[in-house]
């Protein structure tokens, strides 16, 4: 059963800055969010908001020369992952927190075959031998869904499908049967039917070995099957955080509002009627990050904007703490 008491992972009031003249550029602004044992999350927006930022910071993946911490914290198991130092940071990549990321194709490295990188991680990290490696290498890719995989370990990355090249990521990332899974766009580029099968494969991963699972995605159309709450971000903020069932029946947020409202098939999810309505889109884009002004970011896009929105920035508020619901709006 999750540790209500202790989370996997808690971030608390974190932001980030790229550096920049005169001034640092802010880019996560003051995130708070919580994740326990076996429990999954989803991390949504539109391109530019800020997910795939926060995912790597998790894991501290980011350039020191080019962003600062401009405050918070982000604990693993209690534990500062900002403040820890080298040596200990690197025995938790990989081996703790693994990370699919965007596109495997360049992830994985095209020198080496699939076999010798999934080797790589287990013996860094378990300290296998050789043949161990190799064993286990064939279990994973095996287990993850790669036919004869005896034989697919010899392949290199440019030898598989898109399709393939995913679920090999997959089996580098849970090697070392990890506490915590982020995976970032992990069906980007995929065909609908490959999508469905990987999603389905990191439910069953999560389930079975009760990992936590953070998937960073644009499209909340393939969240309603994985995930057990959301957050819907703007603009490097929450803007929003639910349950998934009651996101899906009763979005607060406008953004959120509009982000169902232009996928075809929300109606039919929350409904059950099958009938697909009208795409509504939301009209312009994501601010540069250069470009806000000191209200909510997404007021110049919202349709329900009140004279204070342009103004003052919102702050995060809990609307129903048992289901722990917060939205940033002025509306509430």
């Amino acid at each position: 059963m999750p540790d209500q008491k202790t989370p996997l992972l808690e971030i608390r009031d974190f932001s980030l800055s790229l550096k920049s003249t005169p001034h640092p550029l802010p880019l996560l602004k003051g995130l708070s969010f919580s994740l326990n044992e076996g429990e999954s999350l989803a991390i949504v927006g539109e391109s530019g908001c800020g997910k795939t930022l926060t995912a790597r910071s998790i894991i501290r993946l980011f350039d020191h020369v080019s962003f600062q911490v401009d405050g918070g914290s982000i604990l693993y198991r209690g534990e500062d992952v900002l403040k820890m130092p080298g040596p200990k940071l690197c025995g938790i990549r990989g081996k703790k927190i693994a990370m699919i990321f965007q596109e495997p194709m360049t992830a994985l490295n095209p020198v080496f075959t699939i076999g010798e990188q999934i080797e790589e991680v287990l013996i860094l990290h378990l300290k296998l031998t050789k043949s161990q490696a190799q064993r286990r290498a064939i279990e994973l890719l095996d287990k993850v869904g790669i036919p004869e995989a005896r034989y697919r370990i010899n392949s290199y990355p440019h030898e598989l499908s898109g399709g393939m090249r995913q679920r090999a990521m997959i089996a580098m990332a849970i090697a070392c049967n990890p506490e915590l899974l982020i995976a970032d766009e992990p069906t980007t580029a995929l065909d609908v039917t490959v999508q469905a099968q990987i999603l389905e494969l990191l439910e069953r991963l999560r389930s079975s070995i009760a990992m936590g699972l953070i998937l960073v995605t644009h499209d909340l159309g393939i969240v309603w099957n994985v995930a057990q709450k959301v957050i819907i971000m703007y603009a490097g903020y929450i803007v929003e955080e639910a349950p998934v069932g009651p996101l899906f029946r009763e979005p607060l947020h406008p953004y959120t509002i509009g982000l169902l409202k232009s996928v075809p098939s929300m109606d039919a999810m929350k409904h059950g009627n099958g009938q697909r309505n009208r795409l509504d889109p939301i009209p312009g884009n994501v601010p540069s990050m250069d470009q806000l002004g000191p209200g909510c970011p997404f007021a110049p896009r919202c349709s329900q904007q009140l004279a204070t929105c342009s103004k003052e920035l919102p702050k995060l508020i809990t609307i129903d703490p048992h289901e722990r619901r917060r939205v940033r709006c002025h509306l509430y």
